[in-house]
């Protein structure tokens, strides 16, 4: 069966070739502002499962014979949603919330095969280090991370603003839990790894 990941994210594409399965990688049809302002009551983890869905179903009709996954995260704090920020000045903002406290990070995804859809949800915990703002705007300047939820990029420079993390996967800070998606896919029978 074809694979299909409804992301342009090169990070959720890394972590699928991963699995040595080809697979083609689509921009999915959804406005997630829209989506995001039209469901006010969805807080965390029910708004990464909302949108994971609704981005992997946007690809339905164009791929009805493919194995169609994708994903959502989000960070969790304080009753708010922390998704990827507008700019620096928003990222700055992020960092400066939380500095010091404990959020979650939410990864949502999901695997829509033969008509039949499953999801999957995965948590990490994180308590963030004390943080002056001179070292904020270091690390800012280091990974630049506009395109990550919470503003850091754990596989990079991000880890060094943390003081603890638990979570089952750790590769999961990168957009999908590769050991959920691996469960899934093969739940759906494919041979995970691929053909070396």
């Amino acid at each position: 069966m074809h694979l299909v990941l409804a992301s342009t994210s090169k990070y959720r594409r890394l972590l699928v070739e991963k699995l040595r399965i080809p697979f083609e990688a689509v921009a999915p049809g959804v406005d997630e502002d829209r989506l995001k302002s039209g469901c006010p009551d969805l807080k965390g983890r029910e708004l990464a499962v909302f949108l994971a869905e609704a981005k992997i179903r946007s690809l339905e009709s164009a791929y009805p014979d493919a194995c169609i996954v994708g994903g959502d995260q989000l960070v969790a704090f304080e009753g708010r949603v922390l998704g990827k920020p507008r700019d620096e000045a928003d990222a700055f903002a992020q960092i400066r919330a939380y500095s010091g406290k404990r959020f979650e990070l939410v990864t949502a995804m999901g695997a829509l095969c033969g008509g039949r859809y499953e999801s999957r949800l995965h948590l990490s915990r994180y308590k963030a280090r004390e943080l002056s703002d001179a070292q904020i705007r270091r690390y800012l300047e280091v990974d630049r991370p506009y395109d990550c939820a919470g503003s850091f990029r754990f596989e990079d420079h991000g880890i060094l603003l943390f003081e603890s993390v638990e979570t089952s996967d750790p590769l999961a800070n990168m957009g999908l839990s590769l050991i959920s998606l691996v469960s899934l896919l093969e739940g759906f029978g494919f041979e995970i790894p691929g053909p070396l």
